[in-house]
């Protein structure tokens, strides 16, 4: 869900060092960028049925 104007979509606004905690922040924070790509969207598989 996009909920920033177009023009502050992709601006970067904390960038996490390779020291500590941040270290698995700026780990985790690529996950997500990865998750939202555009081809993963593509490629995820579709919600699984529930079963009754």
């Amino acid at each position: 869900m996009q909920c920033l104007p177009e023009n502050l979509r992709d601006r970067v606004y904390y960038r996490p060092t390779n020291e500590g905690i941040e270290k698995r922040i700026r780990e985790r924070m690529e996950d997500i960028r990865k998750l939202r790509s555009p081809a993963a969207e593509k490629n995820a598989p579709s919600h699984p049925k529930k079963e009754s």
